[in-house]
């Protein structure tokens, strides 16, 4: 199911093709393309101090990423209990 939306959104890498492969599956009916890198610029990166009081530069997706996978399981799980906070996690 998952080969079929990559193929459907046209978001097909080698490793699309090389998991194909090896499922066995029908071939993609869109090309495979390359992966592009790019610089990011700067507004995409988010500045946040860790515990020892040293600066870092993170990429703002991934530390809204981070922020919303807290707020999921600190919202779900109960303070101090936990196997719920467990189970929280693993239904993220």
């Amino acid at each position: 199911a998952g080969l079929r939306i990559l193929d459907s959104e046209n978001l097909l890498t080698p490793m699309a093709e090389h998991l194909r492969q090896r499922a066995g599956a029908p071939p993609f009916s869109n090309a495979v393309g390359t992966i592009e890198w790019r610089r990011r610029e700067k507004d995409e990166h988010e500045w946040v101090t860790n515990s020892l009081g040293f600066s870092l530069r993170l990429n703002k997706i991934e530390y809204y990423k981070e922020v919303g996978t807290m707020h999921y399981i600190l919202g779900h799980g109960m303070q101090n209990d936990l196997p719920s906070i467990h189970r929280s996690i693993e239904s993220f």
